[in-house]
């Protein structure tokens, strides 16, 4: 069994569904990209173009990855702070808002884990981004399946953190959005797709494939390419929209099962775990919290553990050695975030536990076995 890591792909299984993302964002204008930066990248720009060059001046969540804050690099970026759980706190940012220092330019608004920021904290900076003119770009990367919007004024989701496809995001806006964005060549197929089809056969799917000689080729093949891809992602500057492959697939993975089974599987997982006196990061009630459940209509990115009395790394080295590999959200290491509250921590002892789609009760119990070992250590 392995769990974790990039999706695995099968061809055999690939028939357009019924409640498909395009179905989500029916509603919207929508465009959609390569890949999330792609989709800040525009976003931004277009902002910039339509207020006559202004929009120089961000406000950006104090906890958020450095492929998110990239597009933003020459621009006055002052970072706003976030409380224990992941909600903004609030009156800090109401001040910023209110100072007159960032009139005419961009608030970012990013949703965690699956939550979403509290209805009334949005309510009061709809009203002061309006009165300030400050634009609002929302990153739904976490929490689409939850609330696909709240007030963003231009919207924008990775959705290949989601679903077996190569690349993939999504620009959405109840605004018309660029036509020239149309013009846009379109991004050729990632070579995670054949990564994503060699690690099929790897784990065993294809009948009788373990029966070959040298299987391990096959696993140290595609976890190759998945990592020069992504080297490959981060050094390149040029904007595309959505390859070809990647948008078909898109059509074939049906939203509602991702759903039902991410919410599945984090409550039979938090059960477990809870049951050997461990508990999930839960941040509707502050960190580690006794009660591990969670409100019904969540859909949650991931899991999250805090590793506190105990190193992170090498937890994280014993799950590998049981062949399970979890990201991490994130290792931030700028300074000028690090003094922000809670990111230190978050940053130094988070770790995101797998309970995505492709697995079910069976691999929620083995997670949990895994993990109490280790913590019983």
């Amino acid at each position: 069994m392995e769990l974790g890591s990039e999706f695995h792909f099968d061809l055999t299984n690939t028939a357009i569904r019924g409640n498909t993302i395009y179905h989500l964002l029916a509603r919207y204008n929508t465009f959609y990209t390569d890949y999330g930066r792609t989709a800040i990248t525009l976003v931004y720009e277009h902002l910039v173009q339509i207020s006559e060059g202004r929009r120089d001046r961000i406000l950006l969540p104090s906890y958020i990855c450095e492929s998110v804050i990239e597009p933003f690099k020459d621009k006055n970026i002052i970072f706003y702070d976030l409380k224990e759980n992941f909600e903004i706190e609030e009156q800090g940012l109401y001040k910023l808002l209110e100072s007159g220092d960032f009139d005419g330019g961009v608030f970012f608004l990013m949703h965690y884990f699956g939550m979403v920021q509290p209805e009334e904290t949005l309510t009061q900076i709809q009203i002061l981004c309006k009165e300030h003119d400050i634009a609002i770009i929302e990153d739904t990367t976490h929490s689409i399946f939850t609330k696909e919007r709240t007030i963003g004024d231009y919207c924008i989701a990775s959705l290949r953190k989601w679903m077996p496809i190569p690349e993939g995001a999504v620009i959405y806006s109840i605004n018309q959005l660029p036509a020239m964005w149309q013009e846009l060549e379109h991004a050729k197929t990632s070579y995670k797709i054949h990564a994503m089809v060699l690690k099929q056969l790897f784990l065993g799917q294809a009948d009788g494939y373990r029966e070959l000689e040298n299987v391990e080729l096959v696993n140290e093949a595609y976890r190759r390419i998945f990592v020069n891809e992504e080297e490959r992602i981060g050094e390149s500057g040029e904007l595309y929209a959505i390859s070809y492959l990647s948008a078909f697939l898109l059509q074939c993975i049906d939203i509602s099962e991702i759903r039902d089974c991410r919410a599945t599987n984090y409550r039979h997982l938090g059960e477990e775990l809870f049951e050997n006196g461990i508990s999930l990061y839960n941040w509707q009630e502050n960190r580690k919290n006794t009660q591990a459940i969670w409100a019904d209509m969540l859909v949650p990115f991931t899991a999250l553990l805090y590793v506190e009395d105990k190193d992170r790394d090498s937890f994280r080295n014993y799950l590998e050695e049981h062949r399970i590999y979890c990201a991490v959200h994130w290792s931030v290491e700028s300074e000028e975030q690090r003094r922000h509250a809670n990111v230190p921590e978050w940053s130094g002892n988070l770790i995101s536990i797998p309970i995505d789609q492709r697995y079910g009760e069976a691999h929620m119990r083995y997670l949990a076995e895994i993990i109490t070992e280790y913590f019983n250590q």
